[in-house]
């Protein structure tokens, strides 16, 4: 998990209308050349991960369905929600009639399409054979032969292992439990994240407001809270924000700063070797280790480098559209696509721009939304 106080990337702000813009069965998945290989009928789509993503393929209710690459979903049943594929289970959650709904609706299906027969309240995805799960008001440690391995006292602050570590909240501080349950750094934190690279972001109160800083495995604090803000670790670099910003910019594991940025950059991590830094408020670029700009792209909005590709917003065509950069800045994938993910397992999910349709979803949107806020004009008295 990335958690920033930094903002990492703008939105398409500029392009959205009063109401959600419609996107409903544009969504597919692309190559490197740019091709659809899953042709654009969902209407969402989740990064590949192990061979399977999970995507969007109605929108009343929401409802999802688990693909592999040639977009064959791995049972024709739909989900209310569905996660990632690890260790060869992805969670996912049931749809409950009104008179079911005390019962458990989450649980775990393979890649053959077969469901568990337990149940949960929720659950997370499995990391190296172990997964956090709710029961009514309990949490336990699971295996994935839906074993107990055991029950916790403390409550999750997420349902994820990283790392094999867990952090879990005992009343009002946090500490963290490996996959067997037993407590291995003892709470004793008011915030605590995941673990990226041996290391997790953590959180004290300071005389003028909480700081950040980061402990290793063992508990230890190597890097002092004295930052308002902090990205997690990658690539052996995590982005920092001090409260007066002379001491903004990127730290190695030791807490030495060994990239500056000013006060006005927005950045993201580094991935591949680089990360996008804001330069101007139309322009993003991209530095190495040593803080060197190796190129700039005209684009308010990018992704992170993966498999050797980015994707970026073009300010420069005509309805801001997305297409992917290589490492030199050049437009490997031309901007042809309003929406688009980073590349995973030689595919990114894209929604295709098709101005035409995305107007006439617009205007739906709009007609639905004005005739639900007058059958039920109750619901709205007093709003301005």
């Amino acid at each position: 998990m990335t958690f920033l106080f930094l903002q990492t990337s703008t939105t398409f702000a500029e392009r959205q209308p009063p109401f959600p813009a419609g996107e409903s069965k544009n969504w597919g998945f692309i190559d490197k050349t740019g091709t659809f290989v899953i042709k654009p009928e969902f209407d969402s789509g989740d990064s590949f991960t192990n061979g399977f993503a999970s995507v969007q393929v109605e929108a009343l209710p929401r409802s999802y369905k688990i693909i592999d690459k040639t977009g064959r979903g791995i049972t024709s049943k739909l989900f209310a929600r569905a996660g990632q594929m690890s260790d060869g289970f992805a969670p996912i959650v049931n749809f409950c009639k009104a008179e079911d709904r005390n019962q458990a609706p989450a649980t775990y299906i393979s890649k053959s399409g077969a469901e568990w027969n337990h149940s949960f309240a929720q659950c997370g995805n499995f990391e190296k054979g172990f997964a956090l799960s709710q029961s009514h008001t309990e949490f336990a440690v699971i295996d994935t032969n839906g074993n107990i391995i055991r029950k916790l006292e403390a409550r999750p602050l997420n349902l994820e292992f990283s790392e094999g570590l867990a952090s879990v909240r005992f009343q009002h501080v946090v500490g963290y439990i490996n996959t067997k349950g037993d407590v291995i750094i003892k709470p004793q934190f008011r915030i605590a994240w995941q673990f990226h690279e041996g290391l997790a972001a953590f959180c004290r109160d300071g005389r003028t407001g909480p700081r950040w800083g980061f402990i290793n495995m063992k508990g230890e604090e190597v890097i002092p809270p004295k930052y308002v803000g902090v990205c997690d670790f990658k690539e052996g670099l995590a982005q920092v924000r001090s409260y007066d910003n002379e001491r903004s910019g990127f730290i190695d594991k030791s807490g030495k700063l060994v990239i500056s940025l000013k006060s006005t950059d927005i950045g993201g991590s580094f991935s591949e070797g680089l990360a996008s830094v804001r330069i101007a408020p139309l322009q993003t670029g991209f530095i190495d280790r040593k803080g060197k700009i190796v190129f700039k792209v005209d684009s308010n909005e990018v992704g992170e480098f993966h498999e050797g590709l980015c994707y970026a917003s073009s300010l420069s065509s005509k309805d801001r559209l997305c297409g992917f950069v290589n490492k030199s800045g050049e437009w490997v994938i031309k901007p042809q696509f309003y929406k688009a993910m980073n590349f995973s397992e030689g595919l990114a999910a894209v929604c295709l721009w098709d101005e035409k349709k995305l107007k006439q979803q617009r205007a739906d949107l709009i007609k639905s939304a004005e005739e639900y806020r007058r059958s039920n004009w109750w619901q709205f008295l007093g709003d301005r």
